[in-house]
């Protein structure tokens, strides 16, 4: 639906305009009842259409058309004038300065609708060649790297994408010695070979062609086999590369080819950096390459992945997800752990076991706890307001509960919440964090705990497991792993020990959640071991904020 501006200092005239632009279907109508209202708003909106009258107070329609010419807001935003019937002089002022056309008070309706029209029109015609000049490429005709990332936006309904770069080495050569019409005249050549192959070899279906860089182009193929790939990029070698001749070019060329076969659909973006990273293992004796994850490929995708992870912290674009516990009892979802989620725009949803190391590596911890926590708390308010609020635990690296400034930040985070959020909030900490300088391990642990938070074991049965740790620090909750659970169904002692561990705990007044439970029998295990939480497959994923409401 097109945007109308109508810019009159008298309301009447703006509302009966409206009125009827609205009777032709032209319901998106804004106003502006002076000029410098008007400017802002072309400025700051998507105008399609301006109805402006040239005498107002304060700055008349001319200066109008004046500004906005100098903002270069003019450009391909067509100005009907409004004027009187007789004052054709400043019509033609107007038309000089920019304006499309006129109107005369009062309007006529069939009048105002033809030029309506005809103005909306012309304003979608200059948009789409606007589109198709910065999508295509000017000399092949060909769609280029813009047009490639639109058409992307339609590859959802594939199953899979995947890609050819064909270079033509020789292109640089004949660029030189003739001139763009010749190297143009020669890459049209080989492209209409190329497109006569695809169209006829029935080896891919719908494929289409790109031009990405001065010397080469890419084809993408929806739902092709590795063998058609193979195959295509074979005959392309065969037969594009060798002597070439016309009226004026001969020329001995050397067509180079890298794939990507990759059996997903992956962005745009990322499609031409497999392309390049093939391309760059190509050579005269090796005129053909496909991506592969080498080691090469790791360090750049960490790399990659690093400095999109920088921007996500920053711009706060990961999200938390919530996994409720279930309490043994009585059935019912008491408390929840809250586990961070990265959904990158272009590569989707990237897994914690992929993005966690990177950020221990790049020192990103840090600021990434402190995220999760931020985000916890906003989501655990939000909870209050609906008075569904529970304890949340939320994981802390060992290397970023023992840095100086940890107390610090989290304290002066928690000043921002209400003080009984604070009571709800359990940080999870790892056996590891106690190993280094237990004084200050306990000193922060108690003073946190003064402040109201609650301090969660996590992982107990992995790693060294001390029992020690149990009577030394001031915890409030005990959380068996995972792979404790999996032994049950292993060794029959395992559900012995359990129980002992799961006794020795709430002597020692702790409580004690069980994670990873997925199964029925294990289910019947850790409840006969008397554990208070169970937390797990059986009962719930790690669900995101809107479904975790609705199971609370």
């Amino acid at each position: 639906m097109p945007k109308i501006l109508i810019v009159d200092d008298i309301e009447d005239n703006r509302y009966l305009l409206k009125r009827r632009l609205k009777r032709f279907g032209f319901d998106n109508c804004v106003e502006a009842d002076n000029g410098f209202k008007a400017i802002e708003l072309v400025r700051d909106e998507v105008i399609d259409l301006v109805f402006l009258d040239l005498m107002m107070p304060g700055m008349d329609g001319f200066e109008v058309l004046t500004e906005l010419r100098n903002l270069q807001l003019l450009d391909n935003l067509p100005v009907i004038m409004i004027s009187a019937a007789d004052d054709l002089e400043n019509v033609a002022k107007g038309i000089e300065l920019g304006a499309e056309d006129y109107l005369s008070k009062p309007f006529n309706p069939t009048i105002l609708k033809a030029r309506t029209d005809a103005a909306l029109e012309k304003r979608a015609r200059a948009l789409d060649k606007i589109q198709t000049a910065q999508n295509s490429d000017i000399y092949t005709g060909l769609p280029n790297a813009s047009g490639m990332m639109a058409d992307s936006k339609n590859w959802d309904s594939y199953q899979s994408v995947k890609a050819l770069q064909v270079q033509f080495v020789k292109y640089t050569d004949i660029y030189n010695s003739f001139g763009v019409d010749g190297a143009t005249k020669y890459l049209c050549a080989q492209i209409n070979k190329l497109t006569e192959f695809l169209n006829d070899s029935g080896l891919c279906q719908a494929p289409a062609l790109y031009r990405m860089t001065y010397d080469s182009v890419a084809i993408t193929m929806p739902n092709v086999s590795d063998e058609a790939v193979f195959e295509i990029s074979e005959h392309i070698i065969r037969t594009l590369s060798g002597q070439f001749t016309s009226d004026t070019i001969s020329v001995l060329e050397e067509v180079r080819v890298a794939a990507t076969v990759t059996d997903e659909v992956v962005a745009a973006s990322e499609l031409n950096r497999q392309l390049a990273s093939a391309m760059s293992g190509t050579s005269l004796h090796q005129p053909f390459a496909v991506y592969q994850d080498d080691a090469q490929s790791v360090v750049l995708e960490r790399i990659y992945l690093e400095a999109d992870l920088r921007r996500a912290i920053d711009q706060r674009e990961l999200e938390v997800y919530f996994q409720p516990q279930v309490a043994v009892a009585t059935g019912a979802v008491v408390s929840a752990e809250a586990l961070v989620r990265w959904p990158h725009p272009e590569r989707g949803m990237i897994s914690p076991g992929q993005f966690i190391p990177i950020a221990e590596q790049a020192g990103l911890i840090s600021d990434l706890g402190m995220l999760v926590t931020s985000l916890t708390l906003e989501a655990l308010q939000n909870l209050d307001t609906l008075q569904k609020a529970v304890p949340i635990s939320i994981n802390i690296a060992s290397e970023h509960f023992l840095e100086s400034t940890f107390e610090q930040e989290i304290t002066r985070l928690l000043s921002s919440y209400p003080s009984h959020l604070t009571a709800l909030i359990k940080l999870e900490l790892t056996e590891s964090t106690f190993l280094d300088d237990k004084a200050l391990v306990n000193r922060v642990m108690s003073s946190l705990k003064n402040q109201g938070m609650k301090i969660s074991l996590d992982d107990f049965g992995t790693g060294y497991s001390s029992l020690s740790y149990l009577f030394q620090l001031p915890i409030d909750q005990l959380k068996i792993d995972k792979s404790f659970v999996d032994a049950l169904e292993l060794d029959n002692r395992a559900q012995s020990i359990l129980s002992h561990i799961i006794a020795l705990a709430h002597d020692l007044d702790f409580e004690v959640v069980v994670e990873g439970v997925e199964t029925q029998e294990q289910l019947n295990w850790v409840s006969a071991s008397g554990a208070d939480l169970i937390q797990g497959y059986f009962y719930y994923k790690p669900l995101p904020y809107k479904d975790f409401i609705d199971v609370l």
